[in-house]
């Protein structure tokens, strides 16, 4: 892979989100050792712990698939917004950083356009 592919990927919304994800991952799962841990087996919490660590899957694979599939960037941003506030009940927002990190990431992928390449100025270089 040359240096012109990572110039024409959203690589900054992907790492971004991928980032926002880990987080509510993180505290998704810390959430469960902390349920295990005190032997507390409330519906509503464990339906909500497990929630949040869906959601954060769902924004890591959303931003893997931005990055290999640019021409849904706008889909795969609004997926990433979405899932990003959905994540205030399961995460508590991933502690709002990863909802604030998760909602920039979406609105740099639906506002990423891939670079105009111009032909004829790199054949007239070519051609001296």
């Amino acid at each position: 892979m040359s240096l012109k592919y990572f110039r024409d990927t959203p690589l900054d919304s992907t790492l971004i989100s991928i980032v926002s994800g880990a987080i509510m991952l993180y505290i998704a799962a810390y959430s469960i050792l902390i349920l295990r841990k005190l032997d507390i087996a409330v519906i509503s919490d464990i339906v909500e712990v497990w929630a949040g660590l869906a959601w954060g899957i769902l924004i890591v694979l959303l931003g893997i698939m931005l990055y290999f599939d640019r021409v849904h960037h706008v889909a795969y941003g609004i997926g990433i917004m979405i899932f990003s506030i959905a994540s205030i009940y399961g995460t508590n927002g991933g502690e709002l950083v990863g909802l604030v990190l998760g909602f920039i990431a979406g609105i740099m992928a639906v506002e990423w356009k891939p670079k105009k390449v111009k032909i004829g100025a790199s054949n007239a270089s070519e051609n001296k």
